[in-house]
C-alpha cells in the first residue's frame, strides 16, 4: 500500500517555521510502522498553481492507493482546489480529508471537495484502519470516525474516541516533509548575528524563527470560549516525561538542531510533571533552547528557574483581560492576583515573558478595557501582543456568532481565510476603539548625536557606530511591534541605507524615522526611502503653527515652510506621518485650527504633547510650558476638531484628573511599555525614565484616578503649585 500525505498551502503563512505539519508527520510515522509506503508534501508556503501542478505530477508518478489531505479553516479553499483537481485528473483515486476544519464541518468538506471520506477527530487509529481495509478490500463503513457520501446522503460511522495512549505512538516522521533542509532554509543567519544569542523573529514577535515543534500533551482542562478546545470532550492526555524528553533528544540529534517549540496549550498544568521534564532535559538534551505557552497562575519562581536551567528562553502568557468579569465570561478564570508575580519570576529566571491580550471577547467593553489598562501597570513584559477576538469553527462563541450573523450564512462555502471578528456585543469600530486603549510597545532608538541645529535637548551625546545601531535595531525587532529611529535628525545618518538593510533582515516591519521633514524636500530622497518595505512613516516634531515661533525653536529661518514642503512630498508618495505637536502657551488659542490645518495637509495621526513627547526628544524648557488647565481645555477643543476632519489625535502629559478619557485616549495609558534604547545597552522604559522627574500633589492621595496616573512634573508643581489638580 502507498499513501500520499498533503499539507495544502496557507494563504497567510507565519513568518516563522516551526517544522513540518505535526499531525501529518505523526500519521506518516504510524503508517510506516505498519509497512505502508508514505510520501509527503508540505505546500504551506507555495503558490496555488505550483501546489496543484506538483501534486498532480506526484500522483501520476506514485500511483497511490490513498491520498490524505489536512484541512484547516484558513486553507479550505486550497483543499477544495487540490482535491477537485486530483479527482478530475485521476479516475478511481481515493482521497480522505482530515484536520480541524474537516472535523467540525465534515458534510460541507465532503460536498465541496468531492473527497471519498472525511476523518473526524484524532486520526491515529482511523487512518491506519482505513488503509488496512482498502488493502484487503474490507468494508470501510465500520471504521469509527469516518464520514462519507452514499446514495445522495451523508453517512456517519460511529464516533471515534480521542486517542489516549500517547506513549504508544512513534515520533513524528518529519523527514517526510524535508525537515532538515527546511529548518536550515528558513533560518535567518544575518538576523541571528545581529540579534545575538536569541533570534529576533520580527513581524510576529517570537523569540525563535526556525524551530521544531513538539507536543507533550493534548487538550486543556479549561474551556475558554474563543479556543477550539472549548468544545473538546474529554480530559487532557499526556506523554510521560521520559517519552517526551526522549523524543526531544532524538530530534535534536537527528536534525542537529537546538531550537524547539513546546506547543502545548497549557504547558505547566502539572507542576510535578514539568519539573521532571526539566531534570530529564538537562540530562538527555543539554544545550537545547525552547519556548512554550502557559497560564500565569501556574508559574512560580522555583518552576521558572528550573525551566530556564533546562533551556527555556521564552514563555507566552495568555492574559486576555485584566477584568475578573471578562475572565469569568470567557471561561478562563485566571487568578489575576498571581499574574504580576509570574512575569517577575519569568524575567528574574532569565527568560522572556510575552503578554498576550484580546479585545472584543464576550463581556468586554470600554470599562473592562480601562480596568485592564490599570491592571497592566503592575506587569513588566518583554513583548506585548494585542489581538481582536476572532471566531473560529469549533469554539464556544462560534454558534453565538453564527446565530447573530457575525459568521454570515454560507461563509464557509467561500474561501475567505480571514476569520470574522467577534462583533456580537460590540461593532468593529467600538472594538478598534477599545484596542487603542491597550498598550503595545514602541522602541525609540537613539540613533545619532543630535540635530544639525542643536536645538532643545538634542545636543546630548550619543553613539555613532553602525554596529551599536544595528544592536539597537535587533532589540527593537525582538521586543517591540514598532520602532522609531531618531534621537536627532535620522535622515542625516551616514549609513542609513545599511541601517535600513539591517532593519529589513530583522523583519522590523513597522519602522519610522524621526525627522524635521526638511530633508524630504529632496524628492529623490523620498523616492529612494519609499522603496523600503519596512519604512512606513515619519515622525515629525512641530513646535508651533506659527512660522516665527516654530522657526525660533528650530533655530532655522524658514524651517516650518521647508518642513511643510517635505511633508507634502512624503504624503504624495503614499507615506504616513505621525505629527508631534508641542505647543507653547501662545499656541493654545489656535490649537483646534492647528489640528484642522494638519488634517488638511493630509496628516491622519497626531500627538499633542505637554512639555515633551514620549521619548523626551525635543521637549520644551519649563519656562515655555503651557499651564495644565488651559492646555487641557485647548486640547479638548483640538481633539473634537480633529475628529470632525478624520484625524486621530491623542494627548500626552496630562494627568487623568484634567482629561476626559472619553474624548481621546491619553497616550501614556497605551504606551506603558514604550522603551528607549541606545546601542547594545539594555532598553530603558520611558515610564521609568520619567518617574524620578514626576511628583504628586496632596489632592492626589485621595484621588480615585491615582492607579492610572504617573504624576505631574515635579518642577512644574514647584513653579506653579498644586492648585490645578483635582481629586476625582
Amino acid at each position: 500500500m502507498k499513501v500520499l500525505l498533503f499539507n495544502p498551502l496557507n494563504p497567510d503563512p507565519p513568518p516563522v517555521y516551526f517544522g513540518p505539519p505535526y499531525g501529518l508527520s505523526l500519521l506518516g510515522a504510524i503508517l510506516k510502522e505498519r509497512g505502508v509506503s508514505v510520501v509527503g508534501r508540505d505546500y504551506d508556503r507555495v503558490l496555488k498553481e505550483d501546489m496543484l501542478s506538483d501534486a498532480s505530477a506526484l500522483v501520476r508518478a506514485e500511483r497511490p492507493d490513498l491520498v490524505g489531505v489536512s484541512c484547516q479553516s484558513s486553507n479550505r479553499g486550497a483543499v477544495v482546489a487540490l482535491v477537485r483537481r486530483l479527482k478530475a485528473e485521476t479516475e478511481g483515486l481515493r482521497i480522505v480529508v482530515g484536520g480541524p476544519f474537516a472535523s467540525t464541518n465534515p458534510e460541507l468538506v465532503l460536498r465541496r471537495t468531492g473527497a471519498d471520506w472525511v476523518a473526524v477527530g484524532d486520526g491515529e487509529a482511523t487512518l491506519p484502519e482505513l488503509v488496512e481495509a482498502l488493502g484487503r478490500g474490507g468494508d470501510t463503513r465500520k471504521i469509527a470516525g469516518l464520514v462519507w457520501a452514499e446514495g445522495g446522503a451523508v453517512r456517519y460511522a460511529s464516533e471515534r474516541e480521542a486517542f489516549s495512549d500517547l506513549d504508544s505512538l512513534p515520533s513524528p516522521d518529519f523527514d517526510l516533509f524535508d525537515a532538515e533542509s527546511n529548518l536550515r532554509r528558513f533560518r535567518r543567519p544575518r538576523a541571528e548575528a545581529l540579534a545575538g544569542p536569541v533570534t529576533a523573529a520580527g513581524r510576529r514577535c517570537l523569540a525563535m524563527h526556525s524551530a521544531i515543534m513538539l507536543l507533550s500533551s493534548r487538550g486543556c482542562v479549561y474551556r475558554c470560549v474563543f479556543c477550539p478546545m472549548s468544545t473538546f470532550k474529554g480530559k487532557p492526555r499526556l506523554h510521560s516525561p521520559a517519552y517526551f524528553v526522549r523524543q526531544v533528544a532524538e530530534m535534536a540529534r537527528r536534525y542537529r538542531w537546538r531550537d524547539f517549540v513546546f506547543g502545548d496549550n497549557f504547558f505547566t498544568r502539572d507542576r510535578k510533571r514539568i519539573l521532571e521534564i526539566c531534570v530529564l532535559l538537562r540530562q538527555e538534551a543539554p544545550g537545547i533552547r525552547w519556548i512554550c505557552m502557559t497560564r500565569a497562575d501556574a508559574m512560580d519562581p522555583t518552576l521558572a528557574r528550573e525551566m530556564a536551567a533546562a533551556g527555556c528562553r521564552e514563555i507566552s502568557y495568555g492574559i486576555e483581560s485584566g477584568s475578573s468579569r471578562v475572565q469569568k465570561a470567557i471561561g478562563k478564570h485566571l487568578d489575576l492576583d498571581r499574574v504580576p508575580a509570574a512575569f517577575a519570576a519569568t524575567r528574574e529566571a532569565g527568560m522572556q515573558a510575552v503578554l498576550m491580550l484580546m479585545v472584543g471577547n464576550p463581556g468586554d467593553d470600554l470599562e473592562s478595557t480601562r480596568e485592564t489598562g490599570i491592571f497592566l501597570r503592575g506587569i513588566d513584559p518583554d513583548r506585548v501582543l494585542v489581538h481582536k477576538t476572532k471566531v473560529y469553527p469549533g469554539t464556544g462563541i462560534h454558534e453565538i456568532a453564527a446565530s447573530a450573523g457575525v459568521v454570515p450564512a454560507g461563509f464557509y462555502e467561500g474561501d475567505d481565510h480571514q476569520a470574522p471578528v467577534y462583533t456580537v456585543e460590540r461593532n468593529l469600530a467600538q472594538i478598534e476603539g477599545m484596542k487603542v486603549l491597550l498598550p503595545s510597545r514602541t522602541h525609540y532608538i537613539e540613533a545619532i548625536p543630535g540635530c544639525v541645529n542643536g536645538c532643545c535637548s538634542l545636543r546630548r551625546p550619543s553613539f555613532r557606530r553602525k554596529g551599536a545601531l544595528s544592536s539597537a535595531l535587533a532589540q527593537a525587532a525582538l521586543r517591540a511591534e514598532r520602532g522609531v529611529l531618531g534621537g536627532g535628525e535620522s535622515l542625516l545618518i551616514a549609513e542609513l541605507e545599511s541601517v535600513l538593510d539591517d532593519a529589513e533582515a530583522l523583519q522590523l516591519h513597522d519602522l519610522s524615522l524621526y525627522t524635521t521633514a526638511r530633508p524630504l524636500v529632496d524628492a529623490r530622497r523620498v523616492t529612494l526611502l519609499r522603496t523600503r518595505r519596512e519604512l512606513r512613516r515619519v515622525v515629525v516634531p512641530l513646535f508651533s503653527p506659527e512660522a516665527a515661533r516654530h522657526d525660533a525653536r528650530a533655530r532655522v529661518p524658514g524651517a516650518l515652510a521647508q518642513t511643510t514642503l517635505g511633508l507634502r512630498h512624503w504624503m504624495r508618495s503614499g507615506g504616513e506621518i505621525w505629527a508631534w505637536m508641542l505647543p507653547v502657551q501662545e499656541d493654545l488659542e489656535g490649537l483646534a485650527s492647528w489640528a484642522r490645518r494638519l488634517a488638511a495637509e493630509g496628516v491622519r495621526e497626531a500627538l499633542l504633547a505637554h512639555r515633551e513627547p514620549p521619548p523626551g526628544w525635543g521637549g520644551l524648557p519649563l519656562e515655555d510650558c503651557p499651564r495644565l488647565e488651559p492646555f487641557a481645555a485647548a486640547a479638548a477643543a483640538a481633539v473634537l476638531a480633529a475628529e470632525e476632519v478624520g484625524m486621530a489625535l491623542s494627548v500626552f502629559g496630562l494627568p487623568p484628573c484634567l482629561w476626559d478619557g472619553k474624548l481621546a485616549p491619553r497616550h501614556e495609558d497605551r504606551a506603558l511599555y514604550d522603551e528607549t534604547v541606545e546601542g547594545p545597552s539594555p532598553a530603558v522604559s520611558c515610564r521609568a525614565r520619567r518617574r524620578p522627574l514626576l511628583s504628586f500633589g496632596a489632592a492626589c492621595e485621595s484621588c480615585a484616578l491615582r492607579p492610572s496616573c504617573d504624576g505631574v512634573w515635579a518642577d512644574y508643581l514647584a513653579r506653579h503649585g498644586e492648585g490645578e489638580l483635582r481629586a476625582a
